[in-house]
C-alpha cells in the first residue's frame, strides 16, 4: 500500500471541510479526485501532502506517518505539484534541481546532479535546461513542476489540476507523462481534475467528493451516469468509445 488515509476530518473556522474520508491507493496507480467546485478536491490533496493540517484520522505513505513527520521527511515520500507555477527568473536545470532540497547536505553531489539530468531527459525537458522559467510556455512550465517533484524520488505523487489553463495537445502530454511515470517508477499518485473524460481515460480509479464527503468511488468498470448526475446534477450518458468510458451531457445547462 502506498497511500492510506482513515477518518480524514479537515475543519475550516469550525466548519467541517472534509468529513470522515477514507482512501487507498497501490503501488501503480492513479486516482482522480473528482467533484464540483467547492466539494473539497484541492483541501483534500493538501491534507495528504501535510501543506494543511487536518482536525482529525491519519494519513500513512507506506506506513509512515505524514502528520508527524517535519516537511523535509514529508518531502522524500510525497511529491507535490501545485496547479500553478511561479515564473521566476532561473534556469529549468536549476529549479528542477530545487526538488533535491531534501537530500543535499552540505553542497550538490554529483549524484544529485545525475537524478536530474535523467529526469529533464524523461520529460524531453534536455534542450530547455538552460532556458530560464520566465521563458517557457504553460505546458513547459507544468512539466519542469512535475520534474521537481519527480527528483525528489517520491512514492506518492500529487497533483492538483495538471492540466488546468493548457491546450488540448498539452493536455495529452502531460497526462501521458504522468501515466507513464506511474506505471514505470510503481508508486502512485492522486490528481484533481474538473475533466471527466482526461481522467476516465489515464486514471485507475475515481474519488467523487459531494459536500466534503466521498460520494462514490469507482473505476472504469463500474462508472455510472447516476454518479455523475448525483455529484454534478447534471443528466448525462456514458458511452464505450475505444475501450474507455465517454460523459456527453444530455442536455445544454
Amino acid at each position: 500500500m502506498i497511500l492510506s488515509v482513515k477518518d480524514l476530518v479537515f475543519a475550516y473556522n469550525g466548519t467541517d471541510i472534509l468529513k470522515k474520508i477514507d482512501l487507498a491507493v497501490e503501488p501503480g496507480q492513479l486516482l482522480a479526485i473528482l467533484g464540483p467546485n467547492g466539494a473539497g478536491k484541492t483541501t483534500l490533496l493538501k491534507c495528504i501532502g501535510n501543506i494543511h493540517c487536518p482536525a482529525a484520522g491519519t494519513i500513512q505513505v507506506e506506513d509512515r506517518n505524514i502528520l508527524k513527520m517535519s516537511p523535509d521527511k514529508v518531502a522524500l515520500s510525497i511529491g507535490y505539484v501545485a496547479q500553478h507555477s511561479e515564473t521566476t527568473r532561473l534556469t529549468v536545470f536549476d529549479a528542477v534541481l530545487m526538488g533535491r532540497k531534501p537530500y543535499i547536505k552540505w553542497h550538490v553531489a554529483s549524484h544529485d546532479l545525475q537524478v536530474v539530468e535523467e529526469v529533464l531527459m524523461q520529460l524531453d525537458l534536455s534542450k530547455l535546461s538552460l532556458r530560464y522559467l520566465d521563458e517557457l510556455s504553460g505546458g513547459e512550465l507544468q512539466k519542469v513542476a512535475i520534474a521537481r517533484a519527480l527528483v525528489q524520488e517520491p512514492r506518492l505523487l500529487l497533483l492538483d489540476e495538471p492540466t488546468s489553463a493548457l491546450d488540448l495537445r498539452n493536455q495529452i502530454s502531460i497526462l501521458s507523462i504522468v501515466r507513464e511515470i506511474v506505471d514505470t517508477r510503481q508508486i502512485g499518485a492522486v490528481m484533481t481534475m474538473h475533466d471527466l473524460n482526461s481522467a476516465l481515460r489515464y486514471a485507475d480509479r475515481y474519488c467523487f467528493l459531494r459536500n466534503g464527503s466521498i460520494y462514490a468511488e469507482c473505476d472504469r468498470n463500474t462508472i455510472s451516469s447516476d454518479i455523475i448526475e448525483d455529484v454534478y446534477g447534471l443528466p448525462v450518458s456514458v458511452h464505450n468509445i475505444d475501450n474507455c468510458p465517454v460523459i456527453i451531457p444530455q442536455q445544454p445547462l
